[in-house]
């Protein structure tokens, strides 16, 4: 007789969501790169180094410089994504070199937007990822560790990138109609089949402007600066068959999984310069 708790339960039976530990990021951990951060989110686990900015024909720039014509006004960011020998493990070598290249444009798209590049006339900018292992959802971890090592390097950004996945699936768990950022580990223990997936990755940018005064009663025409953030989708990818509804409760998921995701990435930030500046303060005025 077949075991109850290991056949799919239909999918008007599931209702809720589920949400997996936020990632644990470190900056500043390779001495020899401009800025550098790395990411663990379960079994997965990415580093990134990132070089320059660099004058054009400084330190080797790889592929994908294509015509230089554009260096005159703004820079260059060149991004390569790898896998360990690790993380390969017995996957088919032409697999791996065409999944790197494909992952390495898709990183492109999703960081150039935040970076000022204008700023950086006949600069470059390298960011190399490497998997070190890997447990699904590599891409998203990828993104916000590559955005908090450009941060660690001092490259001027419009803000920072924070990144998630959403699955749909048919579970024997009756809380997990969508899993955002599902581990392979869970996927292949819990016999998850997998409807389909969307990536969204967003930028968050900080605003300031002066607001009016609270205090209507005060005649003073100065305003007070108040602090908003913007989000701005930088990249968005759909695998499978969803429909309209489905789709749209999934990017409403990933939307909040890139908000905790991108306080997550703040607050390592924060703990950073905080650090730097606990063991090189400044100077005391005599």
């Amino acid at each position: 007789e077949e075991d109850a708790s290991s056949t799919p339960l239909p999918k008007t039976h599931r209702q809720q969501s589920t949400t997996p530990p936020l990632p644990q990021f470190e900056l500043g951990i390779l001495s020899q790169a401009s800025g550098s951060a790395s990411v663990t989110r379960g079994d997965t686990k990415v580093l990134v180094a990132v070089l320059g900015p660099y004058p054009v024909g400084g330190p080797s720039t790889g592929g994908g410089m294509g015509d230089n014509s554009d260096l005159i006004s703004s820079g260059q960011l060149l991004c390569e994504f790898e896998l360990s020998a690790v993380a390969k493990g017995s996957s088919l070598l032409e697999e791996v070199e065409t999944m790197e290249r494909e992952t390495s444009a898709l990183l492109r798209a999703a960081l150039a937007p935040a970076i000022l590049l204008d700023q950086l006339p006949k600069c470059v900018v390298k960011v190399t990822c490497l998997v070190l292992q890997r447990g699904g959802n590599e891409f998203a971890a990828a993104v916000c560790a590559a955005s908090l090592a450009l941060a660690d390097a001092g490259v001027p950004l419009r803000g920072l990138v924070a990144a998630c996945a959403v699955s749909d699936v048919v579970s024997p768990d009756p809380s997990s109609e969508q899993v955002l950022d599902l581990p392979q580990h869970d996927r292949e223990r819990h016999f998850y089949d997998v409807n389909g997936s969307v990536t969204l990755t967003t930028m968050f940018t900080q605003i300031t402007e002066p607001q009016p005064s609270a205090d209507s009663t005060k005649t003073s025409s100065e305003g007070v600066v108040t602090c908003d953030w913007d989000e701005g989708v930088t990249h968005f990818s759909q695998t499978g068959r969803l429909g309209s509804a489905v789709l749209l409760r999934a990017l409403s998921l990933a939307r909040s999984g890139c908000r905790q995701i991108w306080g997550s990435m703040a607050g390592a930030l924060e703990r950073t310069a905080d650090a730097k500046e606990k063991a090189n303060p400044a100077p005391m005025n005599s």
